[in-house]
């Protein structure tokens, strides 16, 4: 199987006659592209655009599927990519104040990464699930940005408030960031064991509530994550 991942801004898909120049390509040389990636906008736009973005890219979709070519979708990003990120739209995330940034080791904030178990980022993720749901693609792609590590200036997460508390409330601790930082480090092999089984639950939980968004929409979808 060919796949091709057809950024949203590449002439080839850019409009419809683009994707129509870029079928009899294919019909030219058979066999050397059996799906392609549609993409969602990048960064974090307001609910606004990603609707107008995946109301593009619905009839886009559909003539590629008259040509016998399947559909798939890809997240641009997930967490984000951090100082990488920098730049993007972020409005989306800003409708009703700050999201839940990421936060490292040190207390380092990523301005353009965040936390997966923050209410309002996840909220914002499944609306957005929803919206390019609508192109009911054979496979969606998570961003390789689904990670705990190197959402730089955060070379590691995620040690907000919010998850140092849950740490706590869940393990009776009072640990600070810096202590329980020294614990994961230099203390009882425990910590640092209970503090990875967290991240898991975190990122686990995260893309279980993205399959989710996409399966009420379209209930045929294969789930897969960018490596």
């Amino acid at each position: 199987m060919y796949d091709l991942r057809l950024w949203n801004n590449y002439p080839s898909c850019a409009d419809e006659e683009g994707a129509k120049r870029f079928i009899e390509l294919i019909k030219k040389y058979p066999g050397c592209c059996d799906t392609v990636w549609l993409t969602t906008l990048s960064g974090w736009p307001a609910l606004a655009d990603h609707k107008k973005e995946s109301d593009r890219i619905l009839p886009i979709a559909a003539l590629f599927r008259e040509a016998g070519v399947d559909v798939s979708l890809q997240f641009a990003c997930t967490l984000g990519h951090g100082v990488a990120h920098t730049g993007v739209d972020r409005t989306g995330l800003f409708a009703d104040g700050e999201p839940e940034y990421m936060f490292g080791p040190n207390g380092e904030r990523a301005d353009y990464s965040f936390c997966w178990y923050g209410e309002k980022f996840r909220k914002y993720f499944a609306e957005t699930a929803k919206l390019y749901a609508r192109l009911m693609p054979k496979t969606v792609w998570l961003d390789d940005d689904l990670r705990t590590t190197n959402h730089l200036p955060a070379e590691h997460g995620c040690f907000c408030e919010s998850c140092i508390a849950r740490f706590n409330k869940k393990w009776n601790t009072s640990f600070t960031r810096e202590e329980l930082v020294h614990e994961i480090n230099y203390g009882d092999l425990v910590w640092r064991e209970r503090w990875i089984e967290q991240t898991k639950d975190g990122i686990r939980s995260f893309s279980a509530m993205i399959a989710k968004a996409i399966l009420e929409v379209s209930p045929d979808s294969v789930m897969a994550v960018e490596y």
